[in-house]
């Protein structure tokens, strides 16, 4: 008997980091995306550290990213976009 549980309690915790990583939200944004500007469009967007675009300049105004989420403008709508440059919040 002591065997079996034993065996439940490995089971169990090799089973239960798997089952919260699965019923957490998933978010494969980086961490680190900061505001970057083209001075050839005038519209910012983002870049990682390196300086790679990862959103395309397409708006007048950002905010710096937090928890994966920006405030974004474009012309006079504000809206929020999430890590991925999905629209969260539309644009009004």
């Amino acid at each position: 008997m002591r065997e079996y549980k034993a065996l439940i309690v490995v089971v169990l915790s090799l089973f239960l980091p798997i089952q919260q990583a699965l019923t957490q939200p998933y978010y494969s944004c980086p961490e680190d995306l900061i505001p970057k500007y083209d001075a050839d469009r005038k519209l910012w967007g983002y870049a990682n550290l390196f300086g790679m675009t990862v959103i395309e300049p397409t708006y007048t105004k950002v905010s710096p990213m937090v928890e994966n989420k920006a405030v974004v403008q474009m012309g006079d709508k504000l809206g929020v976009l999430n890590c991925e440059g999905r629209i969260v919040l539309p644009l009004e």
